[in-house]
């Protein structure tokens, strides 16, 4: 590599280095200056979730059009059973599992 061997590389690390994996707040920026944001959806919000400040602020953005770009599932482990968390059932998953939407979303500023 161009710092060589990862011991030497981590030596010349300028700063604090993460080596927690905590968040660090200082890194994020203000959904404003993005032009895509990746947000973790409640299927159903009216299940008493409360929708995402993000998504908040989209529907309410005077500058700009968000529209949503690609979603997948993603398993929702807080409301799936354990059980159907590990072992596939498929004539009873469908109505057992929960899923998320792992939502990107893309914005058309207008000037």
């Amino acid at each position: 590599t161009e710092f060589g061997s990862k011991k030497e590389s981590l030596e010349i690390q300028e700063g604090a280095f993460n080596d927690v994996n905590k968040e660090e707040m200082d890194r994020y920026v203000g959904i404003h200056q993005c032009s895509y944001v990746v947000e973790l959806v409640p299927s159903d919000i009216s299940d008493g979730e409360e929708t995402p400040e993000c998504l908040q602020y989209m529907k309410s953005d005077p500058s700009g059009d968000w529209t949503q770009v690609a979603s997948y599932n993603y398993l929702d482990a807080i409301s799936t059973d354990a059980l159907h968390r590990i072992l596939y059932i498929p004539f009873r998953r469908r109505s057992k599992v929960r899923y998320k939407g792992y939502n990107l979303y893309s914005v058309s500023r207008s000037n």
